[in-house]
């Protein structure tokens, strides 16, 4: 797997700041186990915009931010299945970051993703996938020092797909891609 990725940063003023951000990745897989064959190779594009005002004073910002992804995968074609692999989506993020007592830095943020991924008939003859992510993130951050940081933060996931939609036969069908996720973590970073 290869990976290009850039960044521009943009300072408008002293309180605003644009960052462009952009990806290039080629999946070219070696395996020959999901599915029982290989994995579909792959390339991937990415691009994102984020707009920060900040309050240099108060050493913090509120961010607003889009991005948008394209993967065009390998088509597989065996028979009645036809499996694309490739997908698009467009995400907005709204964050806001901010110090609180003990020089303790508090940061939420959200997100909600729509995905469109192409036809796969494993799932639907008829109709493509579409999920919907929404996503949810709180982090306290504490610098020690120079070179020390804790973070402790919470994280949350849930997913939406209409593939148990699309497969109305099934009676009482689990949608594979439907999930919730919370994640806790505590971590503990030093740089030199």
């Amino acid at each position: 797997m290869n990976a290009f990725t850039g960044k521009l940063t943009y300072v408008e003023t002293d309180n605003w700041r644009t960052e462009f951000l952009g990806l290039v990745q080629l999946k070219n897989y070696t395996d020959n186990l999901a599915n029982g064959g290989p994995t579909p190779n792959a390339t991937h594009f990415g691009g994102e915009v984020f707009q920060y005002y900040l309050w240099p004073k108060e050493r913090s910002h509120i961010r607003v931010g889009y991005r948008y992804d394209y993967e065009n995968g390998d088509i597989t074609d065996s028979g009645d299945i036809h499996v694309d692999p490739g997908y698009y989506s467009h995400q907005v993020s709204l964050g806001v970051n901010f110090p609180t007592v003990w020089d303790i830095f508090l940061d939420i943020s959200g997100s909600p993703t729509w995905y469109s991924f192409n036809r796969n008939t494993n799932f639907s003859l008829t109709d493509d996938r579409r999920d919907t992510n929404l996503q949810g993130a709180v982090r306290l951050t504490k610098n020690f020092y120079e070179h020390l940081q804790l973070m402790c933060s919470y994280n949350y996931t849930d997913n939406q797909s209409n593939i148990s939609q699309l497969r109305p036969l099934y009676g009482n069908y689990r949608d594979p891609f439907e999930y919730q996720k919370n994640v806790i973590s505590l971590s503990l970073t030093t740089l030199f």
